[in-house]
């Protein structure tokens, strides 16, 4: 996969190819000016559950297509970048409402008493929903940043003006 993404959708980048396992990167194999081909514009996520469901399969076994036009040597700061994203950043974003719910607790302490109370189940099953998309979506958002989509509208009509 191609990691460390520098440059915009619409115009030449260059990006980090690495080995990785299950998505996650190993170990960097070569530094590529590339631009990719994908139409980024002709991917949907939410317009049925049906298509949420594909679109979640879609996103483990899609093929990308990259125009590359030079290899470059590896940049360490790059790669620390990209150790750093998979390691630290992105684990603490799919773990922050835990971390959250954690701290509150050291802070306030536990409070047996909240449990008869008519918000505590409502409020418990909302932080279980809140963190169960959390740990869907910020891996997917991690993946299509992988796959060098940008992602919102400026990302969309970048590929638009160049026939993507």
């Amino acid at each position: 996969m191609f990691y460390g993404w520098r440059g915009a959708a619409e115009r030449e980048s260059t990006a980090t190819k690495w080995l990785t396992l299950l998505y996650v990167p190993i170990f960097p194999l070569a530094r590529y000016r590339l631009t990719p081909a994908t139409r980024f514009e002709r991917e949907k996520f939410a317009n049925s559950p049906k298509e949420v469901a594909a679109a979640l399969v879609g996103y483990g076994s899609r093929t990308d297509t990259y125009r590359i036009s030079a290899k470059l040597s590896l940049n360490l700061a790059e790669v620390l970048a990209t150790y750093a994203k998979a390691y630290i950043a992105l684990p603490i974003l799919i773990a922050w409402p835990w971390l959250l719910l954690y701290s509150v607790r050291l802070l306030f302490g536990t409070h047996p008493e909240w449990e008869d109370k008519a918000w505590f189940i409502p409020a418990v099953v909302a932080f279980a929903a809140a963190s169960l998309v959390n740990a869907v979506v910020v891996p997917m958002w991690a993946i299509q940043s992988a796959r060098g989509y940008r992602g919102g509208q400026r990302g969309l009509e970048g590929a638009r003006r160049n026939g993507r």
